[in-house]
């Protein structure tokens, strides 16, 4: 049930995570605001035909029960664009909360609530430069002890930010995990996860430097993984780690391909 890695798990968990993901060719990397702020505005100073871009993160997730958790998540983002220098430093800080709304044999249903600040430098590339808010429903479904299905449902939006160039998005997913090979310490668990955007309005800024106006644009990544989870037997309870990518598959995209890597500590 924790084994997705784009999408969020809808159980509680206490955990610490180390990610590092890498994205190639972002597109349009101010667009509604949501990766960077307004180029030549509060964003960095110059017009982007694509963006190469890094990030580094850790996460630690606090469960009470099985029914509520809050997340903190503190991200180093490494930015290579195009004509803008290359820069690295702390990026938007995230706090998230789960609560669980309904919990059955096989279903759930969970509440997540999650808060971008306003950490990272704008003008560099590092932040969006605004707070913004993304409330959503998480869905999950056992269909077997190996396989679980998950959805999840999402609405960003921000908050301070340029009210004519900033937009609204709509992030929906669907993902299954599968646990493939497991002996008593050690279980191998692909992943497939189908994750999508609706960017509802708001602006970007053309590799030559024109705004353009959004008017509902859709984007869709299929994304594969696999996690391997060991039982060390000792203090540091389960660990588990994995690869998983993301590919582009409409026209209309964030970035042509991703890459993350991620190690976990489950201590719950």
């Amino acid at each position: 049930m924790f084994a997705l890695f784009d999408m969020d798990s809808s159980q509680p968990e206490s955990d610490l995570r180390m990610r590092f993901d890498a994205f190639y060719h972002e597109q349009d990397p101010d667009r509604a605001e949501f990766f960077w702020a307004q180029i030549g505005v509060l964003g960095p100073k110059l017009p982007e035909p694509h963006v190469n871009w890094q990030s580094v993160d850790t996460a630690l997730e606090l469960a009470s029960g099985k029914s509520f958790s809050l997340t903190t998540e503190i991200p180093l983002v490494l930015v290579d664009p195009v004509n803008n220098p290359n820069t690295a430093g702390l990026g938007d800080v995230t706090l998230t909360t789960k609560t669980v709304l309904l919990s059955g044999n096989d279903w759930q249903i969970t509440q997540i609530f999650r808060t971008y600040l306003q950490t990272g430098d704008a003008m560099k590339g590092l932040g969006t430069g605004h707070v913004s808010l993304e409330p959503g429903f998480l869905f999950q479904y056992k269909w077997s002890p190996e396989t679980y299905f998950h959805g999840e449902l999402k609405y960003w939006f921000p908050i301070g930010g340029d009210p004519a160039f900033g937009g609204q998005v709509l992030r929906y997913g669907f993902g299954v995990s599968h646990l493939l090979y497991e002996t008593d310490t050690f279980a191998a668990i692909p992943t497939l996860e189908f994750v999508g955007w609706t960017v509802f309005d708001g602006s970007q800024t053309s590799p030559i430097g024109v705004p353009q106006m959004i008017d509902t644009m859709g984007i869709f990544n299929v994304e594969p993984g696999i996690r391997f989870a060991s039982d060390t037997g000792g203090d540091l309870g389960v660990i588990d780690w994995g690869v998983h990518a993301s590919f582009a598959v409409t026209p209309n995209r964030w970035y042509n391909s991703a890459l993350m890597l991620e190690v976990r500590f489950l201590f719950q």
